[in-house]
């Protein structure tokens, strides 16, 4: 009985740990009204996960990792992370693991390469075969791009 009640305490105490803490939804449902944006929400890890995780909870929660591919989306994403109000690393669904320096979204849809806007901060990306993962630096009221190894912890964000 008492390995079966820890049990159920450390199930309990994962899922906290791991379900989101975080939905921002313009339109969607709940009252946060972000002037001139779309109707998605976002959706943000409590805890630091991997790219990998990060993209598998989105998924398990039907949602889509965030991609950023115009100006626009990423204004919305910048106005649901004030909303959030956690600075910090978040992944994008972006990588460049098949063919290094050519980057592509989650969904192979399109190169991030060939689309016209991106956010890199100055001296990103960094072409090595370690930094094959995309993510967004909040830093409180910007964002920039960043690549980084896959393996590293960052906050999901995802998208409806």
């Amino acid at each position: 009985m008492a390995n079966t009640m820890q049990s159920g305490h450390l199930l309990f105490l994962v899922l906290f740990l791991v379900l989101p803490t975080g939905i921002v939804c313009p339109g969607c449902s709940t009252d946060v009204e972000i002037p001139g944006a779309t109707s998605l929400c976002f959706l943000f890890s409590g805890v630091g996960l991997t790219f990998f995780e990060a993209n598998a909870l989105c998924e398990h929660m039907s949602y889509e990792p965030m991609y950023a591919d115009t100006q626009d989306t990423e204004t919305n994403l910048l106005s649901a992370l004030m909303i959030h109000g956690v600075e910090g690393d978040y992944w994008l669904g972006g990588n460049d693991l098949f063919v290094e320096g050519v980057w592509y979204w989650h969904d192979f849809e399109y190169f991030i390469n060939q689309q016209s806007y991106d956010n890199w901060a100055e001296g990103r990306p960094v072409y090595d075969k370690k930094s094959n993962c995309l993510y967004i630096r909040f830093d409180g009221s910007t964002t920039m791009w960043y690549d980084g190894e896959c393996s590293s912890e960052k906050f999901a964000v995802c998208y409806n």
